[in-house]
């Protein structure tokens, strides 16, 4: 079922990121424990990546009315994690 997730890590000086994004439970799941790339997102040389964890995730809702007005008005925000993680080897 199709949920928003509302992903957040705090990279303490540097500075926070944040998304609202679309994905089912089963890709939630594939992605726990996976590398995570995002480059200089929070600016020159600041190479931010690690592991994404669920404490990184939250479902805010999963409410198929509620996607379905979500969707319809493009409503996300910010970074979807799932669109960096690393390829395995």
């Amino acid at each position: 079922m199709l949920g928003l997730y509302r992903f957040h890590w705090d990279c303490g000086r540097m500075g926070e990121i944040y998304g609202l994004f679309y994905a089912t439970g089963e890709e939630i799941n594939d992605a726990l424990n996976q590398e995570l790339y995002l480059g200089e997102i929070l600016g020159k040389h600041s190479d931010v990546h690690g592991v994404i964890e669920s404490e990184d995730l939250e479902l805010i809702t999963n409410d198929p009315s509620t996607i379905e007005v979500l969707q319809n008005h493009n409503l996300t925000l910010g970074i979807n994690p799932l669109e960096y993680l690393e390829e395995p080897d």
